[in-house]
C-alpha cells in the first residue's frame, strides 16, 4: 500500500506541476501578445505625434502669413486713405 500511495501522490504532484507549467506558458504567450500590441500602439502614437507636430508647425506658418497679409492690408488701407485725402485737397 505504501508504494501505491506514494505513486498516487507523485501522479497528483505531476498533474499539479503540469497544470502550473501550462498556466505559466499561457501567461507567457499572453504577455508576449500584449507586448507586441503595445509596441504597435506605441509606434502608431509616435507617428500620430509627428503628424500633429507637423500640423502645428504648418498652422503657425499659416498664422504668420495671415498676420503679414493683415499688416499689408492695413498699410494699403492707410495708403488709400492718404491718397484720398491728397486727392480731395487738390
Amino acid at each position: 500500500m505504501d508504494a501505491k500511495e506514494a505513486l498516487r501522490k507523485r501522479r497528483i504532484s505531476s498533474i499539479v506541476l503540469g497544470l502550473a507549467i501550462l498556466a505559466s506558458v499561457g501567461f507567457f504567450f499572453y504577455g508576449m501578445i500584449n507586448n507586441i500590441q503595445a509596441q504597435k500602439a506605441k509606434e502608431i502614437a509616435q507617428e500620430e505625434s509627428k503628424k500633429a507636430l507637423a500640423c502645428e508647425k504648418y498652422s503657425l506658418l499659416l498664422t504668420e502669413q495671415l498676420q503679414e497679409k493683415e499688416r499689408q492690408l492695413t498699410q494699403a488701407r492707410a495708403d488709400a486713405a492718404l491718397l484720398k485725402e491728397q486727392t480731395l485737397e487738390k
